[in-house]
């Protein structure tokens, strides 16, 4: 089929539809039996709009939802992408052709041949309006079609009393009439101006009961009297245009000619319209006999001389919008005058298409509600929205808009679009994470926010970064883009609406201390850094953006930057301050980046800082010196700071003139140390390793007591194996010491003398026994040797302990952790009391995180919490003189017999097991579970330690035959050997075999009461091979003699086994030391090395001075894995 376009719709629809058209616009286009369509359009931003076309008499009658409604662009554009119809724009006119006038302007045309022209006389009266109150009763202008109409609208003066706000409603003055007290901005003139209009019919009545109330047309005021009524209204300055505060009109009383021109619009299309004598257009309106006319552009209103009727100014009104190429047929077939006055021809214009001589790529930055559901019950979210036009030569066009036009000097211009320029202008908005509107997928558009272009809508994945958007993108867009495209030649307009406001005024930063809740720790309390920026003279609290730039830090970064790297990376990645009421400041952290890095590198936390983290502050304040940054120190946490670094910088011991030995370096710095927190009110942790003489230094710092001239006696409180050691090296190496111990059954006898000498020594079995009496004393000093016995809080020792009043305490241990955190919390917590907070809290703090999680940060702390108070120096890092420590790991394989029992045991004892976990849980089960894996391990040992009938029947014992022989081995190279078990009768056995060997021995076990005399007979040279249990010989014991070391049995913890090694591997040792390690391969045994390893890891992170320890540590032994079938 072919139609000609031109006859129904004009140049500016036909241009639009085509172009909808070529860009594939069309989404759906559906032909019905009787030849009507039906289809849907998209907008090109995500909106589609219905069509519903059919033919009648030749023409197109389209219906289309689009606010345009009847034959529009969308209509234009089916049909062409139809297919069946041919767009026969004609491309080259001959020269006499006469374009075909569209039937529409036809009919106009018939129009104006019958109008006429009545005259009217117009008079005025004004009135006054009292400024007694701030709300106004204001008429506007609402015009429907041609008829002259007014709306009342409540608006307000404004602050300065110039004008009016921007706020104006409307407001329903006919039923606010009807109540017994109407609002007190309607004053007398109101109700006879509203009584006047309602009688006039001008009174737009559209809300309350008074809707469509008229009057009879004998009451109804004559053209005088509403030109009169209009007056009034005009002279209190509340008649208005439209509504907007600034289209407040005043009354002229010019009445000036009218006069008829055609208006030429900005497309090129011309519209006739009523003009003044010097050809401006002029806007005419008339009721009842009665003709106005409106200047908005001067915001005058008056009468005009000759009074027009309405179908005169009904006529101008509906003046079709004339194209160029109609303008020649207009201007043949009109008459030469309309209601009386002359009727001019349209102008010709001529068309012409070049390039913009400027083109502008222009931003308008804005706010608007999303739904973040589908239904009308969703929660509203403001987005930050961005519109993108493009202005060529003044003439903005967006994203779907056909080529811009300009009309200059009777010109048509057509600008070509620039679509590549276009597209990379996109592309910015779009690299900056701006959302297009129609991607949205978490978000519901609503109708306002689905007329922009883009949005910043935090969570949404861009489809064009393929990065998250976020809230900071916005920021980031207006702080640091916005300018960038601006000094690019790009206009920016930024609403009220947008919800970022920037102030540029430069953020000077402070860094604090303050203080914060927590219990207080040697008097100190707990402190935190504060971040502050002072912005226009006002501080604000910039602590969240440091919080959150570190937690996003760690989560991208693997390593932490050098301060340089960190100093570079915030320079250009800034942060932004919130200053409230829509205003940010951009915050430059880069001075930060030395204190920042600290943070980072030592796993400092921002929230709440115990005391003992002090050094933190003092760091804080060594980093930012020299920087623009300003630090001060308001929580007074500094000085505690710098105690603490000087108790960790003690200065050389002098040694006591008593002492008689000669102090390593650094045992006279741990005695310094020991003597320096004990002065500062601190107690102390010396946990130096095995062998490294914490004996010795602890005896100088009570020598240096005593030569002090400090009162009362010190206690020290040893394992029993240990009161002969302690004795006979204090006799040794401080024999001026006063020394009274404290046991055997007369020891009651002797506690008076106690009270007079510088050191009472007791043991812990009998502080239980004593415990009245210790308590009632005023203890200077509590030292306690091999302190990891104090292991278990709630244990009758533990509580006896906390009862002893002591002004400083020290405790003694090669291992402060043997199983878990919970054995260094207790001993910590007798050492400094509060230092690690109560029990549940460590617990939630470090234990959990620490064992559980292998939590880096919560190990940093605690080693930073502890470091002050607790010294560890390793004999690799202080006694490198030592001889070479070498173990030897043997595994030995079981016989087919021996292997035979271990399976039967241990299929029992699993299934032992299994049912007592089933019936009471693991936790109560633990009794079970022990005692079956004491059975395991002592068919390893030997089977005669396997009281059953089955192990009688088996004599083979394959780690007992080893034993021997490699004992036979070493004896015979002269060797001296300790040889350690956990069993003391296969210490029994193993002296028996020795014993028919002809190979001498000696024991030393728990039940030992002649402990001095044994260890005397070994150092003496009495026998070559010394056979000790881990309770009795693992602890205080110095037997450099020997060079070897066997370890029967493994046992569950390694810092137990060290001791064993230690005994001889020690100071005084001049000779390399062997460690035999003897395990039944495949065995339980195997899984226990397992175990140590991760006992180890444990210990070894609380150590760690690097605070580099990450791994997780699993402590929870696999109960499948250890009653595992024997490995073959």
């Amino acid at each position: 089929m072919s139609i000609r376009f031109e006859d129904d719709f004009d140049d500016a629809t036909l241009k639009r539809g085509r172009d909808y058209a070529a860009r594939g616009l069309v989404v759906k286009c559906e032909v019905d039996n009787d030849g009507s369509i039906l289809s849907q359009v998209s907008n090109g931003r995500g909106k589609r709009y219905k069509q519903f076309i059919s033919f009648r008499h030749g023409g197109i009658a389209g219906v289309c939802s689009c606010p345009m409604n009847v034959n529009c662009k969308h209509v234009v554009a089916v049909l062409i992408a139809s297919g069946r119809f041919q767009d026969t724009k004609p491309t080259t006119k001959p020269a006499q052709a006469t374009p075909k006038l569209a039937p529409s302007v036809v009919q106009w045309l018939q129009r104006v041949e019958k109008t006429t022209v009545v005259p009217q006389e117009v008079q005025l009266d004004p009135d006054a309006y009292p400024a007694t109150v701030k709300d106004r009763l204001l008429y506007v202008l609402t015009p429907w079609r041609e008829r002259l109409a007014i709306d009342t609208f409540k608006g307000r003066i404004n602050a300065a009393g110039t004008g009016f706000n921007k706020s104006m409603r409307r407001y329903d003055a006919h039923n606010a009439l009807r109540s017994i007290a109407p609002a007190k901005f309607i004053r007398p003139i109101d109700k006879d101006l509203l009584a006047a209009l309602g009688k006039a019919g001008l009174w737009q009545q559209r809300h309350g009961y008074g809707y469509g109330v008229s009057y009879p047309d004998v009451l109804r005021p004559t053209g005088p009297e509403i030109v009169d009524l209009l007056r009034k209204i005009a002279e209190t300055g509340r008649l208005l245009s439209v509504n907007d505060p600034d289209a407040v009109l005043t009354w002229s009383e010019g009445r000036p000619e009218l006069g008829l021109t055609w208006a030429v619009l900005p497309d090129g299309t011309q519209k006739l319209a009523f003009s003044n004598p010097n050809g401006a257009p002029l806007q005419l309106y008339s009721a009842q006999g009665a003709s106005v006319w409106v200047d908005e552009t001067t915001g005058l209103i008056g009468e005009i001389a000759t009074a027009l009727t309405s179908d005169a100014l009904a006529i101008v009104e509906a003046s079709p919008e004339i194209s160029p190429h109609q303008a020649e047929a207009l201007s043949a077939a009109l008459p030469a005058e309309m209601a009386g006055l002359p009727l001019p021809k349209p102008r010709a214009i001529k068309t012409v298409r070049r390039e913009a001589d400027q083109r502008v790529a222009k931003l308008v930055l804005g706010r608007e509600a999303a739904l973040d559901g589908p239904n009308r019950w969703a929660e509203t979210i403001q987005l930050p929205t961005v519109d993108l036009s493009f202005v060529y030569d003044g003439q903005e066009v967006r994203g779907d808009d056909p080529d811009p036009v300009l009309f200059k000097d009777d010109e048509l211009i057509t600008l070509p679009r620039d679509r590549e320029w276009e597209r990379a202008c996109d592309r910015r908005v779009l690299n900056v994470g701006a959302i297009p509107i129609d991607e949205l997928e978490m978000h519901w558009a609503t109708d306002r926010l689905d007329e922009r272009d883009y949005a910043f809508a935090d969570g949404e994945l861009s489809l064009h970064t393929l990065e998250v958007c976020r809230e900071r993108d916005a920021l980031d867009f207006a702080f640091r883009i916005v300018p960038q495209l601006r000094a690019e030649g790009w206009e920016v307009e930024v609403t009220r609406r947008w919800p970022f406001k920037v102030d540029e005024t430069p953020a000077d930063l402070a860094v604090q201390t303050e203080r914060a809740a927590g219990e207080a720790f040697q008097g100190n309390d707990w402190f935190s850094l504060g971040f502050q920026a002072e912005v226009n003279g006002k501080q604000h609290d910039v602590a969240p953006l440091i919080t959150a730039f570190l937690r996003q830090f760690r989560e991208d970064w693997d390593d932490v930057p050098s301060v340089e790297e960190l100093q570079e990376y915030l320079e250009t990645t800034p942060s932004y301050l919130d200053l409230g009421k829509g205003r940010y400041a951009g915050v430059d952290l880069s001075p930060l980046a030395p204190l920042l890095h600290l943070v980072l590198s030592y796993h400092a936390e921002l929230g709440a800082l115990h005391p003992s983290d002090a050094t933190v502050a003092r760091l804080a304040e060594e980093a930012l010196a020299g920087s623009s940054v300003t630090f001060s120190d308001k929580a007074g946490i500094v000085p505690l700071a710098r105690s603490l670094d000087a108790l960790s910088k003690a200065e050389a011991f002098d040694q006591p003139s008593g002492l008689k030995a000669d102090l390593r370096d650094y045992q006279a710095f741990g005695a310094a140390w020991m003597g320096t927190l004990m002065q500062a009110g601190f107690g102390a942790v010396l946990a130096d390793d095995m062998g490294l003489g914490k004996t010795i230094q602890t005896l100088a710092l009570l020598q240096a007591r005593r030569e002090a001239g400090a009162t009362g006696p010190a206690l020290l409180i040893v394992p029993t194996s240990l009161l002969h050691g302690w004795q006979s090296q204090a006799a040794q190496f401080t024999p001026e010491l006063r020394l009274v111990a404290l046991h055997g059954p007369d020891r009651a006898k002797r506690r008076e003398e106690a009270l007079d000498a510088d050191l009472v020594i007791t043991t812990y079995p009998l502080l239980a026994r004593d415990a009245d009496w210790l308590a009632d004393q005023q203890w200077p000093l509590v030292i306690l040797d091999e302190a990891q016995t104090l292991k278990n809080p709630a244990s009758q020792m533990a509580k006896s302990l906390r009862d002893i009043p002591a002004t400083g305490r020290v405790a003694l241990t090669g291992t402060p952790l043997e199983n878990s955190l919970q054995d260094l919390w207790t001993l910590i917590d007798w050492v400094n009391p509060g230092l690690l907070g109560d029990r549940k809290t460590f617990t939630s703090l470090f234990r959990t995180p620490i064992e559980k999680h292998g939590d880096a940060a919560a190990q940093a702390r605690l080693n930073r919490r502890l470091r002050p108070f607790l010294l560890r120096r390793t004999k690799e890092e202080v006694a490198a003189e030592l001889p070479p420590k070498t173990e030897i790991l043997e595994r030995v394989d079981l016989p087919k017999p021996q292997q035979a029992l271990y399976e039967a045991v241990r299929s029992a004892m699993d299934e032992r097991v299994r049912k007592a976990i089933a019936d009471r849980g693991l936790a109560r089960a633990r009794i079970t579970v022990l005692d079956a894996l004491l059975k395991l391990r002592q068919v390893c040992c030997d089977p005669s330690l396997v009281k059953t009938k089955a192990a009688k029947n088996v004599s083979d014992s394959a780690k007992r035959e080893r034993l021997r022989a490699l004992l036979s081995e070493l004896v015979a190279e002269g060797r001296r050997v300790l040889v350690f078990s956990q069993f003391v009768e296969m210490l029994r056995l193993i002296e028996t075999d020795l014993k028919q060997d002809g190979i001498k021995t000696l024991t030393l076990t728990g039940s030992t009461t002649n402990r001095s005399e044994v260890l005397e007979a070994f150092s003496q040279g009495g026998a070559s091979v010394f056979l000790l249990s881990l309770k009795a010989g693992g602890v205080g014991l110095t037997l450099t003699e020997a060079d070897t070391v066997i370890l029967y049995d493994p046992w569950w913890n390694p810092a137990v086994e060290r001791q064993a090694m230690d005994r001889a591997h020690r100071i005084g040792q001049d000779k390399p030391v062997f460690v035999h390690r003897l395990v039944a391969a495949g065995t339980v045994e195997e899984k226990i090395l397992d175990m140590q390893a991760r006992k180890q890891a444990l210990a070894d992170a609380l150590f760690d001075k690097e605070g580099t320890a990450s791994e997780t540590l699993l402590d929870e032994a696999t109960l499948q894995d250890l009653f595992a079938p024997l490995a073959t």
